[in-house]
């Protein structure tokens, strides 16, 4: 059993040398080259294996022997324990990296105004092929937005707003790209939304294109678009003859026809006709591949994009604002998404960072004095109870005894003062008689929601609260640090 099994080492030996040899001294410069020391590795690995495994088979042997030989052909990784890495293997681990880009730093009432490219996000840029030059190219996406709260509609919570125009997607070919030459026999192909798209005609800003997928088949070959099975049913010199079902059309070297309900663009026919020769075509494939467009019109039926197109770019800009709640197009909470169509890249607001936050209430003592609970610092001490006098403008704590110095709410930097007419923090001003609440200037009192400052300060529905003789409990929430938010691109 021993010798027989060395026996099948020995060949697995010669097997993979001879085999993989071939691929190493392979004339071919599309094949890419194994070295000497992956064959060594792997035949060294063979080996082992064999030995180890004294119930292997030659069937068995012969599989890996396979495996290795074939590695080269199809671009896949020899790794140092034998194993094969292919090539979808390599680019979904590839594709696993590519990660959410996250827009951070963003506060209440600030506005967005971001501008993204291959640096940030998976677009394109490189170069594309004309008239047998090359150009350079490249996709970008700019983002406008801001986040509110105070929209009567939103209550207080964080919503993020995107205007008109908000997001514009665009992919700018270099100035020397003349446009105008572009032709039905010197077209222009590149990728617009992650699908081929082929331009016939460009001028100024309107274009003929394109859509679908390109098939190069040989006469009698078949392919499924759409649950539909399309036939190359005859080639000839400069047209062919395609089957959809039980409807056929003769269609000529660059022309197109629809073809039950398929429409089919012939882009090459490669003939031969003497015996044995070639009967081939290139074919571009889909429900909709001809289309003309001006800048401005609407992407497709129904959709919140329009085109937006010049001598030396294409693109999509929104054209519906989203603003509001409970519209066709509402501001967006906290996981909603806008998408470029092929959801391509989407826009996903992630809400606010978490925070620490503090409750505060407010009520009048007697006139000219404000109870406050909550915590508070100053120096070296806290404090859960403090009152606020106006008349001498000064500050007790619980014991009647006046607190000098800056006084902080929790373990935030915003401090809280009084004088003769009101209490101060950050932006907000209350009345000392708690008949009234500004922030910013603006005179809240009357709002009937909750209502949310710049810095994250939530004060509980002031027309509930603010009462006309002062008898209300007006009560703040505030977090540690001023709210932060963040949006990804996806």
């Amino acid at each position: 059993m021993e010798n027989g099994m060395w026996i099948v080492v020995l060949v697995v030996m010669m097997v993979v040398a001879g085999g993989i040899g071939y691929m190493v001294n392979s004339g071919d410069s599309d094949i890419p080259l194994i070295t000497e020391a992956q064959v060594n590795t792997a035949v060294n690995s063979a080996v082992s294996q064999a030995v180890a495994g004294k119930d292997a088979t030659i069937t068995t042997l012969s599989q890996k022997v396979n495996e290795l030989i074939n590695a080269s052909s199809t671009g896949a990784t020899i790794n140092p324990d034998g194993t094969v890495e292919t090539t979808s293997d390599i680019k979904a681990n590839e594709q696993s990296s590519i990660t959410d880009y996250l827009l951070d730093g963003l506060y209440l009432e600030e506005s967005i105004d971001e501008t993204l490219s291959d640096r940030e996000i998976n677009l394109f840029d490189g170069e594309v092929e004309f008239d047998d030059k090359d150009y350079d190219a490249e996709e970008t996406l700019n983002f406008k937005g801001i986040i509110q709260a105070n929209n009567p509609d939103f209550e207080g919570k964080s919503y993020l707003v995107v205007p008109e125009n908000g997001i514009v997607y665009k992919l700018v070919f270099e100035n020397s790209l003349e446009t105008d030459l572009i032709k039905s026999d010197k077209t222009l192909k590149f990728n617009f939304l992650g699908e081929l798209v082929e331009v016939s005609e460009w001028n100024v800003d309107t274009i003929t294109f394109t859509k679908g997928n390109e098939y190069f088949m040989d006469q009698g070959d078949s392919v499924t678009v759409n649950n539909k099975t399309i036939v190359l049913d005859v080639v000839m010199e400069d047209s062919v003859y395609v089957k959809v079902g039980s409807e056929g059309k003769k269609i000529s070297e660059g022309s197109s026809a629809t073809v039950g309900g398929i429409e089919v663009k012939v882009n090459e026919v490669l003939y031969s006709g003497y015996v044995g020769g070639y009967q081939k075509a290139e074919l571009i494939i889909g429900d909709d591949i001809s289309q003309t467009v001006d800048s401005g019109d609407e992407y497709e039926d129904d959709s919140i994009w329009e085109w937006i197109i010049d001598a030396n770019s294409i693109g999509l800009t929104l054209k519906e604002e989203h603003r509001e709640l409970d519209e066709d197009y509402s501001a967006l909470d906290v996981d909603d998404l806008i998408s470029l169509p092929n959801d391509y890249v989407s826009i996903r607001f992630d809400g606010l960072i978490d925070e620490d936050t503090e409750t505060y209430k407010f009520e009048v003592e007697h006139e000219g004095l404000v109870e406050v609970r909550g915590n508070f610092r100053s120096g070296i001490n806290d404090y859960t109870k403090i009152y606020l006098n106006s008349t001498d403008m000064k500050i007790f704590d619980d014991d009647d005894d006046e607190i000098v110095g800056d006084i902080y709410l929790g373990d935030s930097d915003l401090t809280i003062s009084v004088n003769k007419t009101t209490i101060v923090i950050d932006d907000i001003e209350m009345s000392v008689d708690l008949t009234s609440i500004v922030v910013d200037g603006k005179d809240i009192s009357s709002m009937d929601y909750d209502w949310m400052t710049d810095f994250g300060i939530v004060i509980d529905s002031p027309e509930d609260t603010v009462e006309p003789d002062g008898s209300g409990e007006i009560r703040l929430t505030v977090p540690e640090e001023k709210l932060e938010f963040e949006v990804s691109f996806i």
